[in-house]
């Protein structure tokens, strides 16, 4: 929904009325297309369906759903699977629907025409061109109280955060099947974990493992499945954290654990315990890439 940030995110200052025009953008348009609109100041809306419920006020919640486009039928954006929410009078919308919304009861489906000068002005925006009257249509579906906002927003959050955890579940899996497959390819004999962390000692080291609060001094060499070397401190100063401080990503705060002093080995990390969907443009990690660490612990000091 990427009016969602059109409509809220560009809206602190409203496009000045220095854009009004002297005859309306929409004059010929409803000539050629026989609409007959009611107006408040210079929006103008249709009303296919009238609801029955009541009429929004400023401070209010509105729920909504819409689609938005050009006078030429090209759509800019919808609301799509998910409904648009905002509060009536706090410009968190464009200026048209600030005018045009309180006019539309709970219920009813409408058309809203808004002029450039109360949506973006001389802005382009995305696929809106400079200067461009809008096309709204609308259905309203609710007001909230400020206590069902919160509570749709908690829902909401619920909700994403029942995707998210899904689609990493999947992730998982298949970044799994490639670690496998990677170990395999490269002859190497990997524990796993539970959390999907594979490692690999390939000499062993002296003295007791690292425990939370112990300082570490690694050694090490980070690539892709696929080889590409991204990150490495090889003949550099070794690195140092805490483990447990949660200052490096989760499969080294769980891998590291099985390493004592003078170990060698790999963690073969899902991006589950890396950096998940999130890419690191500087060093060439794409999202939700499985990593390889070839890893020397050098010291181990305790807490």
């Amino acid at each position: 929904m990427r009016l969602l940030c059109l409509l809220v995110g560009l809206t602190i200052g409203y496009a000045s009325t220095a854009f009004a025009q002297t005859a309306s953008p929409f004059t010929t348009f409803f000539k050629e297309k026989n609409i007959t609109p009611k107006a408040v100041e210079d929006v103008f809306f249709t009303i296919e369906k009238q609801g029955n419920g009541v009429l929004p006020k400023r401070g209010n919640y509105v729920k909504l759903k819409y689609v938005g486009k050009l006078l030429d039928a090209t759509v800019f954006d919808e609301s799509k699977n998910e409904p648009f929410v905002f509060r009536l009078g706090y410009r968190q919308v464009i200026q048209g629907w600030e005018i045009a919304i309180p006019q539309l009861k709970i219920g009813t489906k409408a058309t809203l025409y808004v002029p450039a000068n109360r949506a973006y002005g001389n802005r382009e925006i995305d696929k809106i061109p400079a200067n461009s009257p809008l096309i709204f249509e609308v259905e309203m579906l609710e007001i909230l109280s400020e206590a069902a906002y919160e509570k749709y927003n908690a829902d909401l959050e619920n909700q994403e955060k029942i995707i998210f955890e899904k689609n990493q579940k999947i992730i998982l899996v298949q970044d799994i099947k490639n670690i496998a497959a990677y170990a395999d390819e490269n002859k190497l004999k990997a524990q796993r974990t539970t959390s999907g962390l594979h490692y690999v000692i390939n000499k062993k080291g002296k003295g007791d493992f690292p425990k939370k609060g112990d300082l570490l001094s690694v050694e090490y060499e980070g690539s892709l499945i696929d080889g590409t070397v991204f990150d490495s401190n090889k003949d550099k100063t070794p690195f140092q954290f805490v483990l447990g401080a949660k200052k490096v990503m989760e499969g080294w705060e769980e891998g590291l654990a099985f390493f004592n002093k003078g170990s060698e080995g790999f963690l073969l990390i899902p991006s589950s315990l890396a950096y998940k969907g999130t890419a690191i443009a500087d060093k060439g990690v794409p999202p939700n890439a499985v990593l390889i660490f070839k890893i020397k612990v050098k010291e181990i000091k305790k807490k």
